[in-house]
């Protein structure tokens, strides 16, 4: 594990993973089973997906899924700013955080591709 350490996308995510956890903190208590279940584990998803990645000589699938787990999360965490159970100041920051880390993992995808 002390690769995955040295890999900075897995620190913004495990970051992003900590702010999320504690906005989900805040979900109305019917929404938590489900709703709030989902995204905690759309997040750890894409840290088991960043290790996978991280350890395979050929991970253009696995960056793939990660991509998806990322707009995934991006959906829900725009639903429940619709719906009202995310404030807008933690909704923007958790979007800035899941743009960052899309746009890692893009980059990821790209040097994949070169190589």
């Amino acid at each position: 594990m002390s690769a995955i350490n040295d890999l900075k996308i897995a620190q913004k995510i495990a970051e992003m993973e900590l702010y999320g956890r504690q906005a989900l903190r805040h979900f109305p208590r019917a929404e938590k089973p489900a709703s709030a279940a989902e995204m905690r584990y759309g997040m750890q998803q894409m840290m088991r997906l960043t290790v996978r990645a991280a350890r395979q000589h050929k991970n253009h699938t696995v960056l793939g899924y990660l991509s998806d787990e990322v707009d995934m999360l991006r959906y829900n965490v725009r639903m429940a700013r619709i719906e009202g159970h995310l404030p807008k100041k933690k909704y923007e920051v958790w979007s800035k955080h899941l743009d960052e880390i899309g746009r890692m993992v893009g980059g990821w995808i790209n040097s994949t591709k070169k190589g």
